[in-house]
């Protein structure tokens, strides 16, 4: 009997393990991904096109009106999006925290979304395994769309979607003209003009420290790679042509400095147009990030008088580097940056013991932000200072969007979970707007991968030795313009091939 028993609660332990065993367990911090059967479309149904909001003003009136009085149909044939066709499309969908998710990828900012949950669910549509577009689910009536750097809301007007999508689609576009995403050309081409500072430590003098930068020109044609090319200091693209960018440590009356230099390259002429700061004495600098139209840097300033040397920042516009003082959020944010910003400081301060914040600055000046990286994005940061001992600072996130002024393209085509769990050691990292290729950052390398299905490939295709280098500049370029970039880099620069084919 004694021996039944036992073999009884054997069997109950047996069951037991596998039971745990096959428990299913959620993703901690994660996005959760699933496809949907396919009888079971997440927005089916016919939606109409309304305006939201538009990312950059100067495109406001060309790219809004081609949307009025158009609509949207799902169903798992095909999906009509105003004059675009997409067929035999596939859905996945994800979770993802809302307000990064309007920050980072939709540049909005969350308190002007009457937005409840704190996740969202993503619907990324594609078809013969190339992406089609992604929508946030707002609600079971409401999505949202970044279409042509255009946020569009649609709204729900019915379940119906047996209705002749040419119905719909603008009769006088050529079928070839491009709209379609199944029909767009085969070649797919995209580079990368990717910016790295190393610093030269100095111990005796930490804020004496030289920073010397880089660019490199990654690029590949149907996901296989070109010929990387290493230029010094920062080449960066502008509407006009291109600039070069970078800091030359010069020695004035035995003193040290460091002096900020760009030199503009025109599209129609070759014109070198060296533009300097001010050669101030005992000025130590360093960039942090390069746009199109802006640099955020940081600087110290030796006061021979006393020990006061701290910090500071600066945010410089790339056509006027001598200015003497830097931009201020409400320039390039609007007064709703401001408000943001001591928002955030306010915010900061509460979060801090009282011991603590009684050393800081209660306020920040409108001057004092820059932009820096985290989890793949880039984010806009305050700093506040000590109010007796200016040599301690303290750095905090502001809660807004990027403004398109300073920042065009900061998408990131896949999960930073997804990314870490494939490189543990990744730091950092940039996709490409066509969805083709990645770059993962680690403390010592760059490595290049191509995106399939929506996943890094199983191996990266190249790797480059970086040295604990830091991006401070990603510029993205599609289609014929990766040729015009590099014939322009080869032209203007003394070029070195890392990888010569």
């Amino acid at each position: 009997m004694k021996k039944a028993k036992y073999i009884i609660l054997l069997i109950i332990l047996i069951i037991c393990s596998l039971s745990v065993g096959c428990m299913k367990i959620d993703k901690l911090n994660g996005e959760n991904i699933s496809t949907p059967n396919n009888n079971l479309i997440p927005i089916e149904g016919t939606w109409k096109i309304e305006i939201y909001s538009c990312l950059d003003s100067n495109l406001k009136d060309n790219n809004l009106n081609q949307w009025k009085n158009k609509y949207a149909i799902f169903n798992k044939d095909n999906i009509v999006l105003g004059d675009e066709v997409c067929e035999n499309p596939q859905y996945k969908i994800k979770k993802v925290n809302s307000d990064q998710y309007f920050l980072y990828r939709l540049r909005i900012n969350p308190g002007n979304i009457n937005i409840k949950n704190k996740e969202i669910e993503i619907i990324s549509v594609s078809s013969d395994d190339k992406p089609f577009y992604d929508f946030a689910k707002i609600s079971d009536e409401q999505l949202l769309i970044n279409l042509e750097n255009c946020i569009l809301s649609l709204k729900k007007v019915s379940k119906d979607t047996n209705i002749n999508k040419d119905n719909f689609i603008n009769k006088d576009k050529s079928k070839s003209s491009g709209k379609t995403k199944k029909n767009k050309e085969e070649v797919l081409r995209s580079g990368v003009l990717l910016g790295l500072k190393s610093v030269e430590e100095d111990e005796e003098y930490p804020f004496k420290s030289k920073t010397n930068y880089r660019t490199l020109w990654i690029s590949s044609t149907n996901k296989s790679l070109n010929p990387v090319i290493e230029v010094s200091n920062l080449f960066l693209p502008r509407k006009t042509g291109f600039c070069e960018l970078g800091l030359n440590r010069q020695t004035l009356e035995k003193n040290d400095c460091d002096v900020l230099f760009t030199k503009f390259y025109s599209n129609t002429s070759p014109k070198n147009n060296v533009t300097t700061t001010s050669t101030d004495k005992d000025i130590y600098r360093n960039i942090l990030f390069v746009g199109n139209d802006y640099i955020s840097t940081e600087y110290t300033k030796i006061n021979k008088s006393s020990e006061g040397r701290f910090y500071k920042l600066k945010v410089i516009p790339i056509d006027n580097i001598s200015i003497d003082m830097g931009v201020k959020i409400s320039e390039v944010a609007g007064i709703t940056g401001k408000k943001s910003l001591e928002s955030s400081t306010e915010s900061y301060l509460l979060s801090k013991g009282k011991e603590e914040a009684n050393k800081l600055s209660k306020n920040s000046r409108e001057q004092d932000f820059f932009l820096d990286r985290r989890n793949g994005h880039w984010i806009m940061k305050g700093r506040l200072y000590g109010i007796h001992d200016k040599k301690i600072y303290r750095d905090f996130n502001i809660n807004f969007p990027i403004p398109k002024k300073m920042l065009n393209y900061d998408e990131l085509q896949i999960s930073w979970n997804s990314i870490k769990s494939k490189v543990p050691d990744a730091i950092d990292a940039y996709t490409s707007p066509n969805k083709d290729l990645a770059l993962i950052i680690t403390n010592g390398k760059i490595y290049i991968y191509t995106i399939e299905n929506d996943k890094l490939s199983n191996k990266p295709i190249y790797n480059i030795d970086i040295k604990n280098e830091k991006v401070v500049m990603a510029e993205w370029a599609m289609g014929d313009y990766v040729e015009k970039w590099k014939e322009a880099i080869v032209k203007n620069k003394e070029v070195k091939f890392i990888n010569k084919h």
